[in-house]
Formats: C-alpha cells, sequence, structure tokens
C-alpha cells in the first residue's frame, strides 16, 4: 500500500519499477493526484481503477484529464469507498468496499457521501494507493508556534532565531480544495522568497501599486480579430504504454510563430494610438522607443485639453494598459505614466 506523495517521487525519478507494482491497482481518489497516478501504471503496464466514494460531476479533476484517463484504460467506479483493509490469504490484499450516497452539501459545496448500510462486499487487489489529500505534517515543529505572514515564529528558538524561519506553498495553506492551488503555491513560495531576500539585506525594488492587472473581462475583446483554436495533435493511445513520452504534441515552428504572434499584450501599452485618436486632442503621443517594461509611457496628458472624451479613451483601452487613480497629492505626478483622476476636471 503506497501513498500518492511517495508513489509520484519515485515517479518522476524514474524509480518507479522498484516499488513493485502489481498488475491490478486500486487508486482511491477522484482529484489530479488520483489521475497522475492512474496514469502513470498504465504507462507501466498495469491495470489500474479509480475508487471515488462520490460521482463523476463532483470530481475536482478537470473532464479532459478524466476523458485522456478512460481513452487510455483506467476504470472507475463511483459512489463507492473502502471501510477496511487486510491481507488475503492469496498474497493480495482484500478491500472492503462500501456503496455510497449522496447527501446534503458540505463545506466544498459538493453533496456529501453517506454509507449504504449492508452494501459492504469484498475486492481483491496487488496494490492501494490512495490520493485523497495530504495535511501538511509540521509535528516536528517543537512547542508552540505561530504564522505571522510567511514567517513561522516558534516559542521555544531563541530571539536570534525567531525571524529566520519560514513557511509557504502547501505546508502554509494546508489541505483544502483550492482553485489555482499548484499556481498559488508557486506564487507563495516566490513572494517567500522576496521576503527571504530582504531578510538578508538585499535591496530589491519594490512592485508599483499602480500597475493595471488586465483580467479578460477588462479586455476589449472586440477590438480582436477571431480565429479558431489550434487543435493540438495528441500521442495516440497504443503508444503511451511503456513510456512516459508527452501525450500534448508541439506546434511545429511555423505554427508556433504564427500563433504567438496573437498574443494581445494583455496590461502593456503597444502604441495602437487608440487613446490619441479618441482623446478630442488631450493626449500627446512621445517621441520614445516601445519597450515592455512595467512602468513604460509612450503618451502624456495635455491638461488644458482634458474633457470627457479624454476619459472614454482611457477607459476604452482594447488591453486595459490604461487607468485612473482618485483625486489626491499624487495624481499629477502620475499623469505621464498613463494615469490620471477626473475628478480634478471643472465643468
Amino acid at each position: 500500500m503506497h501513498f500518492d506523495p511517495d508513489f509520484k517521487r519515485k515517479d518522476y525519478a524514474g524509480l518507479l519499477e522498484k516499488l513493485g507494482v502489481g498488475k491490478k491497482v486500486a487508486v482511491i481518489g477522484g482529484g489530479y493526484t488520483a489521475f497522475d497516478v492512474a496514469r502513470s501504471v498504465v504507462r507501466l503496464g498495469g491495470d489500474p481503477c479509480i475508487y471515488y466514494r462520490r460521482g463523476i460531476d463532483e470530481m475536482t479533476a478537470h473532464p479532459g484529464e478524466v476523458q485522456e484517463a478512460n481513452h487510455e484504460g483506467v476504470q472507475f467506479q463511483f459512489l463507492i469507498a473502502p471501510s477496511r483493509v487486510r491481507k488475503h490469504e492469496s498474497g493480495q490484499l482484500e478491500m472492503t468496499m462500501e456503496k455510497m450516497w449522496l447527501g446534503e452539501p458540505d463545506s466544498s459545496g459538493r453533496r456529501r457521501p453517506q454509507p449504504e448500510h449492508g452494501s459492504e462486499h469484498p475486492v481483491l487487489v496487488d496494490t492501494i494507493i490512495t490520493a485523497i489529500g495530504e495535511t501538511p505534517e509540521l509535528g516536528f515543529i517543537p512547542g508552540d508556534y505561530k504564522i505571522a505572514g510567511y514567517q513561522l515564529v516558534i516559542d521555544q528558538l531563541d530571539e536570534a532565531m525567531k525571524n529566520k524561519v519560514y513557511i509557504t506553498g502547501d505546508a502554509l495553506q494546508g489541505k483544502g480544495n483550492v482553485t489555482g492551488m499548484v499556481v498559488r503555491a508557486v506564487g507563495m513560495a516566490n513572494d517567500t522568497s522576496i521576503q527571504i531576500r530582504k531578510a538578508l539585506g538585499e535591496d530589491l525594488e519594490e512592485p508599483s501599486y499602480y500597475s493595471n492587472v488586465a483580467f479578460y473581462d477588462t479586455i476589449k475583446t472586440r477590438y480582436f480579430n477571431k480565429e479558431a483554436r489550434v487543435r493540438i495533435d495528441k500521442l495516440p493511445y497504443e503508444k503511451r504504454i511503456g513510456n512516459f513520452d508527452e501525450v500534448d504534441l508541439p506546434l511545429n515552428e511555423e505554427l508556433a510563430v504564427e500563433k504567438s504572434g496573437r498574443c494581445w499584450n494583455c496590461g502593456i501599452c503597444i502604441q495602437c494610438d487608440w487613446c490619441r485618436d479618441y482623446s478630442n486632442q488631450a493626449i500627446l503621443k512621445l517621441s520614445v522607443p516601445w519597450n515592455p517594461g512595467k512602468t513604460s509611457h509612450f503618451y502624456k496628458f495635455l491638461m488644458d485639453k482634458i474633457d470627457w472624451s479624454t476619459r472614454e479613451s482611457v477607459t476604452g483601452c482594447p488591453r486595459n494598459a490604461m487607468g485612473m487613480v482618485p483625486y489626491d497629492d499624487q495624481w499629477k505626478d502620475l499623469v505621464d505614466k498613463q494615469y490620471i483622476s477626473f475628478d480634478s476636471i471643472k465643468y
């Protein structure tokens, strides 16, 4: 019986074969890790089956992942969960499985699985791999501690060491179904590294608090040509056995260059002149070369010509590369950086 972190760690290190995984493998869980494990077992010539206590619609794995696993030969059993495991006289593992039914939603918003009494039955497998989520192991920390930002403050450490222990990623987030969890963990690790570098005396440039974040719903998509998404070729299913070759095949160079040219440059001014043309002569274009820097600016507001058409030219930027700030002592300094307050206009 294996736990998913141990299984996957050996997978990535090329040592999976040494685990002695048998032919018939039970994978317990319904998230991305369960599918990573099951699809890895397929590639090693095993016969995996995913057992999940909810239904297919409640799985946290992406539907495309479920579909790919199904095509590769992964089997599924829904609304079922193990209640106990014992060693069978044949040498295999015997799982006592219990059918489930879905009750009221729990804290995750999904319906809570409830056992169906009298439905227990045995299932024999060679290997069981759990992929049901893990709680951070912090038992090695001596005594009491508290988390302050990205720091782990341990009471038993002396004063010289108390501010030198940091925590991040899953160890800080804990267990839970968080959208974008891996991305958030990577981002948190980056933030933590910045704090450590500052603590070590490194002089780091502070980010601009006036930089716009260009979310999809802030982009004016009507200004961009529509084009069908490229169909990514995939490695045939029969060629995925016995190897860990990339499933999604790369684009050829010509097509990759063509598609990269369709990048919208979200949040970045590319000197399209939309703002200037619709500002009623209130915006002047500067003679400076284009560069993608966060503080780059290529236009200047002419204060005596600002009116409501200027506002429309700013808020209508196709890439959301311009913005407005509240009226305060800073707004005049920001005029040359494509930000402006319209509260100052008198009518």
